[in-house]
């Protein structure tokens, strides 16, 4: 990887040097704004706010979505502007923008810029920003819901529940995580006063800046050119259209010079959109056998303080044909609701939303075999797509049109040596570890299923993690793995886990997280497990006996 094309190595002759300023307070009204001293400093070229660029005929920003709302009313998002004129929604809300000659000097001008916020109360988890009476992140939202998605068959699904023999329960917790980059966020403006053209360099997957750049721009007629993708780079936390852009924009054709801004390392951490924040409550229904009757899923996903990118929405629409993963579920149900709260946007990171349904699905089963004193391993079989099943259809119109599933599962227990893990587990012991082994089926799904289309041609697979637990220091290690899929075998032990014990977002979430699981004697820690965690779970309850 040679790093060719980064927007950060695009220079102009002549340009200025730009600096965000940004609230330190995660909620509350701005009123006022004093750049007196600022604008005094050495070297500095100019200083502007929400309220300038609202007067000079930038309009706000705000995203239409395609995708209906759960009572099938469209959804729109609330009106929010380039820089934020009367109210701060979460720290690091851009506020105003310095441009100067040089970076130190734009730099020391930003310190000198003094915000008079009064804080109100802030709300940062989604369960708790969906309350009627928590405190509004916009006016016009009343729960703070963006979006709300249904998915399912309410009276089939209640019915199967109430006649179910077994109804296994979990909450998934996943905190945010974000992004620490090598060469951060950086973007160059450049508007021609000879042509009246404006050029974005900017980084992007995919392209499609420009469109976002219409909506705060159209009230100028003189400035209605479109922003191009330059560059096409970044993946994850960088690939997303930022509000602060247009200031970009402004400065430029008032200076007559192009502008550079680069973000730095921490407040690329800090302002960048993060990934995976949601809380969700998890169900099985089983009769008698352990035959699965219905899933269902209720809950929350944390967008942030606005809607930075749409594409976490859609993600949303998908989640019911990833739940359905490799088993016959002839139920699924899904509620979620997509809440702003006072912290930094959601965006789409690579990978998400793809592990972690398959994660849902695999510790249920865990658990309810744990539950009903089932052999986790002969669960999953009574389960599984058949071979004369083919071609399957799920609940989630999902189809599937070849099946492993089965072979990849005996074929995975048999390379792992699933038989002789209690002699490993009592070696471990006699070093003072807790060891734990862990089973995950995983359907990889990398596009939005077609109802009738998709046959499944993604890698499907199934992975056994084992793991050893420090009983005294949380730390846990990956000690042996196995996978096995549709393309063959692989063995990566160093992939499965980042630094302070995160799993890495990959297909190893569900048989690493059950493993963990089994370690602490089956009481269920969140993700990722960190050493905290793990100590907190053991200090909390005496430990269980494992599945294997």
């Amino acid at each position: 990887m040679v790093g060719d094309g980064n927007t950060g190595d695009i220079n102009c002759d002549g340009q200025g040097y730009a600096v965000i300023v940004r609230s330190e307070v995660a909620h509350g009204t701005l009123r006022g704004i004093d750049t007196s001293v600022a604008r005094g400093m050495l070297g500095v070229l100019g200083i502007w706010t929400g309220a300038d660029l609202k007067s000079a005929g930038y309009g706000p920003l705000r995203d239409l979505i395609l995708v209906p709302n759960g009572d099938g009313a469209q959804v729109t998002t609330p009106i929010r502007y380039p820089l934020t004129i009367d109210k701060v929604r979460f720290v690091g809300d851009p506020v105003a923008v310095v441009v100067a000659a040089s970076l130190p000097e734009a730099r020391d001008a930003a310190d000198a810029v003094r915000l008079d916020i009064e804080a109100q109360p802030a709300v940062m988890e989604p369960r708790e920003g969906a309350r009627l009476d928590a405190p509004r992140i916009f006016d016009d939202v009343p729960g703070n819901t963006c979006f709300n998605y249904y998915y399912g068959e309410f009276d089939r699904t209640v019915q199967a529940f109430d006649k179910a023999a077994h109804v296994t329960q979990l909450r998934f917790i996943s905190r945010r995580v974000a992004a620490s980059t090598m060469k951060p966020r950086s973007v160059v403006a450049h508007c021609d006063p000879s042509s009246d053209y404006c050029t974005l360099y900017v980084g992007s997957k995919i392209g499609g800046s420009e469109h976002r750049m219409r909506e705060p721009l159209k009230r100028c007629p003189k400035q209605t050119h479109v922003a191009a993708d330059h560059i096409t780079e970044l993946f994850s936390m960088r690939d997303a259209f930022r509000s602060e852009y247009a200031s970009l924009f402004h400065a430029s054709k008032v200076l007559g010079r192009p502008i550079k801004w680069t973000e730095d390392g921490l407040g690329s951490f800090f302002h960048d959109q993060c990934g995976c924040d949601y809380d969700f409550d998890g169900e099985l229904a089983l009769d008698e056998d352990g035959n699965f009757l219905a899933m269902r899923q209720s809950g929350f996903i944390n967008i942030g303080a606005c809607l930075m990118n749409v594409e976490r929405l859609r993600r949303t629409t998908e989640a019911p044909g990833k739940l359905a993963t490799v088993y016959r579920m002839p139920l699924i149900e899904l509620r979620s609701r997509v809440v702003f709260t006072n912290t930094f946007p959601l965006g789409t990171y690579p990978g998400s939303d793809r592990p972690e349904p398959n994660y849902f699905m695999e510790r249920l089963i865990d658990t309810a075999a744990r539950e009903m004193k089932i052999d986790p391993i002969e669960l999953r079989k009574r389960n599984l797509n058949r071979p004369g099943d083919m071609p399957f259809k799920a609940a989630s119109s999902a189809a599937y049109a070849i099946n492993k599933f089965t072979s990849l599962l005996d074929k995975a227990a048999e390379m792992a040596d699933v038989c002789g893990f209690a002699t490993r587990k009592a070696e471990s012991a006699g070093r003072g570890k807790l060891r734990g082994l862990g089973i995950g089926n995983y359907r990889e799904v990398t596009a939005q299923l077609q109802q009738e289309k998709d046959t499944a041609l993604d890698p499907n697979g199934t992975h056994v993690a084992e793991v050893e637990v420090d009983p005294y220091t949380g730390s846990l290690e990956v000690v042996k793995y196995t996978m096995i899929n549709d393309l063959g075998t692989a063995t990566h032990i160093g992939d499965v886990l980042t630094n302070d014990g995160e799993v890495g977002r990959t297909e190893a979430l569900p048989a690493v997280m059950n493993a963990v699981v089994d370690a602490l004697g089956g009481t269920h820690v969140d993700v990722p497990p960190t050493p905290r965690r793990v100590l907190q779970v053991l200090n909390a309850s005496p430990p269980m006996s494992g599945l294997y």
